[in-house]
């Protein structure tokens, strides 16, 4: 259909076939090199539209780089080109195929191709996809006024060398400019190591963390995300945006991530796995995977855990807004990072231990004042509940006191927006009266709605 088959110039297009492979290997300027190959193709095949065009990956778009029209205007061969799903550009980039189509005009599945088809008037249409092994680069696309697309075996052989060919130059291209922007994660390691050990808080170190990371892997946005075993779920601890999610607040759910939102996230953490959703590859399943980044509002996250003789202690992640391809330095930084911050929390953990021990001290010793100096027995009740509900960060505080196996109710203190007991309350089982008396510690229950103990009382 496009060869120009004159028998006396057979010794001419050997020569300038390998001209344009050399160029093709050797050549680094990669403007120049498609314009070269661009120029090949039009003296070698009878065609009158030639687009070569390279796949932005973050944008998810096509990017024209030149070509030929039949009035040489070439403005709309170097415009971007949407994808959208199922249409040809899409199956040329996924399916990496040669497709052709007999009549572009006619083609609804080409997005805005079809008005430049009707423009020039172009028929006989091939797409062919320029990849290296399962890597696609870019797409090329021959037409020519005449209809129909069929190609003979010369014109096939010779088109699968110039395209394998420059898909292979791409991938070099491609793979050298990735060394040139490969991270050195030590300089950053370093600069943690020289800078938590002088912190005094875990706070600061997360924050520090959170700063150090942001700046040297350049996401959207940089998040260290912390356990809340009593709530389940993960709040949101530091963070390069100062806005921070305060420990009196974290028991909103709008300010952490569910485990049931985190599904098989969750555990590949808890196994000690980073775990990455980019452009290539996820280490969890789809539908996790939707959840997750609606829940964070990121396109690719790379996540490391914080994990503490096998517990998690939560995770670090960066999230970015557009598709991204994460790099195995940048794992492996951030994998260490979460190894470094779970061994620096022993320390932190114990200094706050220490402070709320002193914490504890002060409360005891302020409610022996109250019971021991106060002969007003409401107010002395006022004065402990206050300070216990302060020290728990609780709503709500009930002394009943147990009467002939009733308990009444001698003394609410509560917030605002909870409600009292206004009735007597209802008698309780006897497992749990046999609890009460047999236990002379403090009895615990994390979900009132999923536990049993006291259930008598769970209307109230």
């Amino acid at each position: 259909m496009f060869k120009k088959n004159e028998s006396e110039k057979n010794h001419h297009n050997l020569i300038a076939l390998e001209s344009i492979i050399r160029t093709i290997r050797e050549e680094e300027d990669l403007d120049f090199l498609i314009k070269k190959v661009i120029n090949y193709l039009h003296s070698e095949f009878d065609c009158c539209l030639i687009w070569v065009c390279l796949y932005d990956r973050l944008g998810n778009k096509i990017v024209g780089k030149g070509g030929i029209t039949p009035n040489g205007e070439i403005s709309a061969l170097k415009q971007k080109f949407t994808i959208n799903n199922g249409d040809i550009l899409e199956q040329v980039l996924t399916e990496r195929k040669v497709i052709k189509v007999s009549d572009l005009r006619a083609e609804k599945q080409v997005g805005e191709w079809i008005k430049i088809a009707q423009t020039y008037q172009i028929q006989g249409t091939i797409f062919f996809p320029i990849h290296y092994k399962e890597k696609c680069f870019g797409i090329a696309l021959m037409g020519s006024q005449e209809w129909g697309s069929s190609l003979e075996s010369e014109e096939k052989a010779l088109l699968s060398l110039i395209w394998g060919e420059l898909g292979q130059t791409l991938q070099k291209i491609e793979k050298e400019w990735q060394q040139q922007q490969v991270k050195r994660p030590d300089e950053p390691i370093l600069s943690l190591l020289s800078k938590l050990g002088k912190l005094t808080t875990l706070d600061r170190r997360l924050e520090t963390v959170a700063e150090i990371t942001h700046k040297f892997l350049q996401p959207s946005r940089t998040n260290i995300y912390w356990y809340y075993p009593n709530g389940r779920y993960f709040w949101r601890r530091a963070s390069n945006h100062q806005v921070i999610v305060e420990w009196s607040d974290f028991k909103r759910p709008a300010s952490g991530i569910t485990l049931q939102d985190l599904g098989q996230f969750y555990n590949v953490l808890l196994a000690g796995q980073i775990v990455c959703i980019g452009e290539y590859d996820a280490s969890v399943d789809s539908d996790i995977t939707h959840r997750l980044i609606q829940q964070i509002r990121a396109s690719s996250i790379l996540a490391a855990p914080i994990i503490l003789e096998d517990e998690l202690l939560g995770f670090i992640a960066v999230e970015e807004q557009h598709n991204r391809s994460w790099q195995d330095d940048e794992k492996n930084y951030l994998q260490g990072v979460g190894q470094l911050l779970a061994l620096t929390s022993p320390l932190s953990e114990m200094e706050d231990k220490i402070r709320q021990a002193k914490l504890d001290q002060t409360l005891t010793a302020g409610i022996t004042r109250a019971i021991y100096g106060d002969d007003d027995w409401h107010k002395t009740l006022e004065t402990t509940a206050e300070k216990i509900s302060q020290r728990l960060g609780a709503k709500y505080f009930m002394l009943a006191v147990c009467n002939r196996g009733q308990f009444e109710v001698v003394y609410q203190h509560h917030s605002t927006d909870t409600q009292i007991v206004t009735s007597s309350l209802p008698p309780l089982s006897k497992e749990d009266i046999t609890l009460l008396e047999q236990n002379s510690g403090v009895v615990g229950i994390e979900n009132c709605l999923e536990s049993h103990i006291l259930g008598a009382w769970q209307e109230e």
